[in-house]
């Protein structure tokens, strides 16, 4: 048992991982089309610099975005970019949950489950049930959101270089995620009680 358990939280540490490695796809993409945007072509070290000194990923997203906005003002490329960045915002939400969930296993009785939890904090007096809970599987559909829209901001930004139309947009990823575990599947009431005997541990990292 203590062998599949550590196997499952090896196993959500690595889709962890691959998601965040994933965003900062999206961030690359994002300081190169910035740099584009306000910068000499000559010499784009200046903006990548700029890009890079904010730490905050909405700060990110704004500043390009009011770059682009400025350069492609009055263009058929605008309506583009405001889709795109539709996207990105919505991916950074999920981004944010990434960066403060924690890996946990539930455990009732003899049965458990390795669990994310986005913006879980252990010790907060809400009950670990009311937070959302990804799965592995979850995690790596995430990160695939991330790397298709960083494609598609890498199309973007090759496309302007060219002045060439751009292409068309990968379609939008269905991210159904944070569905609550069954309480079935991990043995718990339909509507626990106070005096349910339900732990959450934090997995060995």
């Amino acid at each position: 048992m203590r062998r599949k358990i550590a196997a499952e939280a090896r196993q959500m540490q690595t889709a962890l991982g691959g998601a965040i490695s994933a965003w900062a796809r999206i961030e690359g993409e994002l300081c190169n089309l910035f740099a584009f945007a306000v910068c000499n072509r000559n010499n784009m070290m200046p903006a990548i610099e700029a890009f890079c000194s904010v730490h905050s990923a909405e700060v990110q997203i704004d500043m390009t975005s009011a770059a682009i906005t400025s350069a492609l003002y009055k263009t058929d490329e605008l309506a583009h970019w405001k889709e795109l960045k539709r996207r990105v915002d919505k991916l950074r939400e999920r981004r944010n949950k990434l960066a403060h969930g924690q890996i946990v296993r539930v455990e009732t009785g003899d049965k458990y489950s390795v669990d994310f939890l986005p913006f879980h904090h252990f010790g907060s007096a809400k009950d670990m049930w009311d937070h959302e809970h990804w799965t592995a599987k979850d995690l790596t559909t995430l990160a695939n959101a991330f790397k298709a829209t960083a494609k598609d901001i890498f199309n973007f930004h090759h496309a302007l270089l060219g002045r060439e139309k751009p292409p068309q947009l990968s379609p939008a990823p269905d991210l159904q995620l944070g569905r609550a575990p069954s309480r079935v599947r991990l043995g718990l009431p339909s509507r626990p009680r106070a005096s349910a005997q339900t732990s959450a541990k934090p997995s060995r990292q």
